[in-house]
């Protein structure tokens, strides 16, 4: 594999990373975080995320770099208002279980919530990165390498975060309830507020 092309891909796995840092990434993960009790169980979420977030990139940015199709701009919009609906939704499922002072659940094997709000992240972010993939590759092929690594990066990048977001949720869950519920609310807040703004933006 020529240098110039391993260059090209490990970009995507760096850039990969990054993204899962994009702030309605961080919302999303949050309010999954909070669900969890251990950072093991923190970490499945975001892990669960990533991968539905990649195998959402492959298969629909894939599809599109074979037939050389786009996503049109209001498609694109749609797409985006979709992730701000969710972000409302779990940011008012988190408040909800405050008010009802619901502990969460069990740990779940397999995080399917998890899955299908990566899947939803994936679909809205597929038609900007299938654009830059071709721009950096220059063919169907190398695009959609590029589009995994990028996707394995992501993954990478939302197992930390998920992990960094446990860490102060983990400390005060015991001891500080009042701070840990704080938290929580802030988070909620923070993901409903987020949800709002982008169906506005999308929408208005």
């Amino acid at each position: 594999m020529a240098t110039g092309t391993v260059g090209v891909l490990s970009l995507g796995a760096a850039f990969g990373m990054l993204h899962a840092l994009e702030v309605d990434h961080l919302a999303a993960v949050a309010t999954l975080a909070a669900r969890d009790r251990s950072i093991a169980g923190t970490l499945r979420q975001g892990i669960a995320w990533g991968i539905g977030h990649t195998l959402t990139l492959l298969a629909f940015g894939g599809a599109m770099l074979l037939l050389g199709a786009v996503v049109d701009d209001r498609t694109a919009h749609w797409l985006e208002a979709a992730v701000g609906a969710m972000l409302v939704v779990l940011g008012a499922d988190l408040l909800r279980r405050l008010l009802l002072a619901d502990p969460g659940r069990q740990p779940a094997r397999v995080p399917l919530r998890a899955v299908a709000v990566g899947i939803m992240h994936g679909l809205a972010g597929s038609a900007a990165l299938v654009l830059l993939a071709l721009d950096r590759t220059g063919s169907a092929l190398s695009g959609a390498a590029y589009l995994l690594m990028f996707g394995l990066g992501s993954i990478a990048g939302m197992a930390f975060l998920s992990a960094a977001i446990s860490m102060p949720l983990r400390a005060t869950a015991a001891r500080l309830a009042a701070l840990n519920r704080s938290l929580q609310a802030a988070i909620a807040a923070f993901s409903v507020g987020l949800g709002l703004h982008l169906l506005y933006v999308n929408l208005g």
